[in-house]
């Protein structure tokens, strides 16, 4: 399948990780993967957005200070292709997914929490009820499956930027996620809502591997460790 992934502008710049991963997920899957980083170019959007004329899925990442930009880029996809399944994800939809979904009706699906998974199982056409973490439009009523946090993240194929149309050739500062997760219930944060109340995190010799799969793959000198948690220190059972 075709699918683009689409990543509105916002207020911190950078590579989208998540992003990044679920591409990785979908190559690896042998489908075609484009992504249009409208957070970090902001050049010729609608000229880019003729991309997903002939796309099957197009997925959103979503962040609350992105919502208005993606929610004005969705009505542009629909006008753009009345068939591809439009899907949004990301922390805003995972918090506020129903409301999201019954006041936005161009998205067809909503991913909650993690989206390598469901994403790649709706690529795969399989049947909505049987997919968890997402939310569907099953007549005029919405249907929501519970979520499940992926637990060994040493499975997960190292994210790809070279499908991002913001890729240069290199990645001068390469961003790494080493965990996911966070066990305490801060007022002021809802990364434990997001990502879940385990931490899970990824073995060392794994983190090592991408950081030399980066270097050589990207030219990059510059590594950016982005976890809620590097610090969180995990005490194995005796």
């Amino acid at each position: 399948m075709k699918i683009v992934l689409i990543d509105p502008e916002g207020i911190t710049k950078g590579l989208n990780v998540g992003l990044g991963y679920i591409a990785a997920k979908l190559k690896r899957n042998q489908h075609k993967v484009f992504v249009l980083d409208f957070n970090n170019k902001k050049e010729d959007i609608d000229k880019r957005l003729e991309t997903v004329k002939d796309a099957d899925i197009v997925g959103f990442s979503i962040k609350t200070s992105t919502l208005e930009s993606a929610i004005k880029l969705a009505k542009k996809v629909r006008n753009l292709n009345k068939k591809c399944v439009i899907v949004a994800g990301g922390p805003h939809i995972t918090l506020y997914g129903i409301e999201f979904m019954k006041q936005n009706k161009e998205f067809d699906i909503a991913v909650l929490g993690e989206g390598e998974m469901p994403l790649s199982k709706i690529a795969a056409k399989k049947h909505l009820k049987k997919i968890k973490g997402i939310i569907y439009r099953s007549k005029s009523k919405l249907s929501v499956n519970k979520f499940e946090f992926i637990k060994d993240l040493d499975d997960l194929t190292f994210p790809i930027y070279e499908n991002f149309d913001s890729f240069e050739g290199k990645i001068k500062t390469y961003p790494i996620v080493t965990s996911r997760g966070c066990p305490y219930n801060c007022i002021y944060c809802s990364v434990y809502k997001v990502m879940g109340k385990v931490w899970r995190f990824r073995s060392p010799e794994n983190v090592i591997q991408e950081i030399i799969y980066a270097k050589n793959k990207y030219k990059t000198k510059n590594f950016e460790i982005i976890d809620d948690n590097l610090s969180l220190i995990h005490i194995s059972e005796p």
